[in-house]
């Protein structure tokens, strides 16, 4: 950005505040450099959390390391507001996602 560096927690929030206000009741968080690798991935919230990134090629279809929760997620509002959104405390790319996962 002209005058600093990325705040991704931060867009999250705003984009979760923004939404909000629309009575959605599913938030996908989306990086975007990753892409659908078809058109059958469904993108919906659960019970629980859910971590999209799992599903593609690069990782063998299998999670990697189980402290990662980041890349593309859905949430519905309760589980958003219960983990308080993400950080704003994080600058450029990195660790936002980390820090929401011990949330």
């Amino acid at each position: 950005t002209p005058k600093g560096e990325f705040n991704r927690g931060k867009l999250f929030n705003i984009g979760f505040f923004i939404a909000s206000k629309d009575n959605y009741t599913c938030f996908i968080f989306h990086d975007v450099d990753l892409v659908p690798e078809n058109d059958y991935n469904i993108y919906k919230c659960e019970s629980n959390p859910v971590h999209f990134t799992v599903a593609i090629e690069y990782f063998n279809y299998t999670l990697p390391f189980e402290t990662i929760f980041g890349g593309a997620i859905g949430l519905t509002e309760k589980q958003f507001r219960k983990a308080n959104g993400f950080s704003n405390e994080y600058l450029g790319w990195g660790s936002e996602d980390d820090d929401f996962y011990e949330r």
